[in-house]
Order: structure tokens, then sequence, then C-alpha cells
């Protein structure tokens, strides 16, 4: 997420349609599916779409229509490499990012899939990918996978692992399911881990999300997240026109417009669109706070007990276990020397050197 563009949505400013511009056309029954237009005009409240029409054995057409802006969602990726991430506060505008944002072959990972509500709008729309949810709760992947039992549709599973606590796993599950030509070149995540999940949880999540599965795009509802965003942002510094006579006082101007600036560098800038300016430098600002927080708090135990963590064999043969005792008790494992178990790499990591629970590549 480091090197990400960042969107928020919906954008706190009004837009403005500019011609060409690709539109979502929201229909008004969830069993319709939308369509891509492109913007001829906006005129008089309204904005006139080109839609085309591809018909099974006849020649492709277009038609024009106008609708009102409320009608339309502007398609806010593009087909420039590199991670985009767009933020929303509620499940509605998640639903319909997941409706208006996703191409067709898209493979779809989706964390926090609870019982399939969101699930059945992003299956509407990867007829050529895939999806595969998941979630920690057994009963609300139950009720997912029955929403899909009659649908025929096979190329949507769901699991039950919690990337949290068996990131292994829930990585195991992914890369067993590749996209086309066993790559993520058309990878996208979604999150929803509880729309008021704190903060931390969210941006631990995302930097799992980038550096084990490197997505083209994600879309997270995380109200946590927005109202960070909303606190951060910047607001309009007015120019002081007064002048000034005296050079000691000029100075001081100076050193308080550095400051502004620096300042500003810090806040997060929103352009129209919802594309936010500076955030890749805000989210390195974020992820850093996090990391702190983390490093202060690391001697709480990521288990409730160290036979609860998830065997983790040794990087050096493949066979021998890492001791886990070693890696996530208090106070280490009783054995000591003595234990036939693995005491030099960490759990998580797999690199040597330190334990699980002192890890902050967990993050």
């Amino acid at each position: 997420m480091s090197n990400a563009k960042w969107i928020l949505y919906p954008s706190p400013q009004p837009i403005s349609y500019a011609k060409d511009t690709k539109v979502f056309i929201k229909t008004k029954s969830r069993r319709e599916k939308g369509r891509i237009g492109t913007v001829v005009n906006q005129k008089d409240g309204r904005i006139l779409v080109q839609i085309p029409i591809t018909k099974p054995n006849s020649d492709s057409a277009v038609y024009q229509a106008s609708h009102a802006p409320k009608r339309l969602v502007p398609i806010l990726t593009s087909d420039k490499n590199g991670l985009e991430v767009i933020v929303t506060r509620t499940t509605s505008h998640y639903r319909l990012l997941a409706a208006s944002q996703l191409i067709s072959t898209d493979y779809v990972l989706e964390i926090g899939c609870s019982n399939g509500e969101a699930s059945l709008v992003i299956a509407n729309y990867v007829e050529k990918g895939s999806l595969i949810g998941i979630d920690v709760s057994t009963e609300m992947i139950q009720q997912a996978q029955e929403k899909f039992r009659d649908l025929g549709k096979s190329n949507v599973s769901f699991h039950v692992v919690d990337p949290f606590g068996d990131p292994k796993r829930a990585l195991e599950i992914v890369t067993n399911h590749k996209g086309p030509n066993n790559s993520n070149d058309r990878l996208v995540v979604f999150i929803d881990i509880g729309g008021n999940r704190d903060l931390e949880s969210v941006v631990k999540m995302l930097h799992w999300v980038e550096t084990k599965l490197n997505p083209r795009l994600c879309i997270i509802k995380s109200e946590a997240m927005v109202d960070q965003i909303q606190q951060d942002t910047s607001t309009p510094v007015s120019e002081d026109s007064t002048s000034f006579k005296h050079e000691s006082t000029n100075v001081n101007h100076q050193s308080q417009e550095s400051t502004s600036k620096r300042r500003k560098l810090d806040q997060v800038r929103i352009e129209p669109c919802g594309t936010i300016v500076n955030g890749k430098e805000w989210y390195q600002g974020l992820l850093q706070k996090v990391k702190n927080q983390i490093a202060l708090s690391i001697h709480k135990p990521r288990f409730s007990h160290p036979k609860k963590a998830p065997l983790s064999l040794s990087p050096l043969d493949q066979k021998t276990p890492i001791c886990r005792y070693h890696n996530y008790h208090k106070d280490g494992c009783s054995k000591g020397n003595e234990c036939d178990l693995d005491h030099v790499h960490c759990h998580y990591c797999l690199e040597p050197g330190h334990k699980a629970k002192d890890c902050i590549k967990s993050l």
C-alpha cells in the first residue's frame, strides 16, 4: 500500500463529469446488472452517457441516455500498472464499488465475506474470473455457501480461516486458487473485517495483503480509516496579504510558512474525484505509527496458548517443527537447549534471530 494510489469514495466534493469519463450506471434492482458508459456532455444538471450494446451474432451498437448524477458511479481505477486502493465507509457504497469497479476476468479475494451478501454482487460481475470468500465465522460461511448452493457458480468458494491467527493457511487458500495464467495480474481484494474495526487491525490486514498478495486493486470498507482520512484532511490556508517591512518580521513569516508547508505535507489532500494526492506519504506515516504501537505492545501474546498456534516447520529441513513455546510463551521453552525443536527461527516469518512474539513482520 506504500506505493498505492489512494481514493476515497464517495468524494467529499461534488464530481464534475468531463467528456469521455467512464461511468457505471446504477440499476434500480439488485437483480439487474449495471452498464458501463462514457460521458458525452453535462448539461442542466443531467449527464448524457453513451452506452455500448453487444448482442450475440450481431454488430455492436451504441445508444445515448441522460441520467441524474446520483445514478452514476465514476470508474475510479485505471489501466496503469500499480496498486489502487479505494476506501469507503458504508455497506451500500462497498457493494456499489463491487458492482462498478470489477472486470469480468478479475480474480477476487473477499476478506470478511460474512454471510455472502456482498459476495452475490461480486460474483455477478466476475463471470470469467473467480471469487474466494474467507471469514472467521463457521456460521457465516455456512450461510454464504447456502446462498450460492443453487446458483450453479463453480467459480465461487468459501473458507473458514482467520488471516490474523493463521496467515499461512489464508495464503495457501489464495495461492491454490490462482487467477488466469497463474498470476496476480487481475487479483482484486475486498476487505470488510468489521466496518467499525479498530484502525490498527485494518492497517495490519492491508500490510499483509500488500506484502503477500500484491493485488492490482484493493477495496476497503472501514469506518475507522475513513474517519482517519477525514481527520487528517487539510483545510485551505488563507493567504496572508500583510506586507512585512522589517527584515526580522519577514524571517518569522518565512519560518511560519515553512512550518505550515511541513504540516500540510502530513495532511491528506483530496481531489474532487476522490483521489488522495499525497496518499502514499499519508499511508507510510500511518503504517509507521501502527508499527510503533505494535512495538510498544508486542509483549501481548498472539495466541491464548502456544499450542493454539499452527504448526510451522523449520526452513532448514522442512521437517523439524519450530518450537511454539520458545516463540510465544512469556517464559520461553522450559526445555531450553535440550528441546529437539527449532529455537533458531521465528515461527511467524521463518527468519532467524528473533521470536514470533517480537516479530514486527507479523504486522
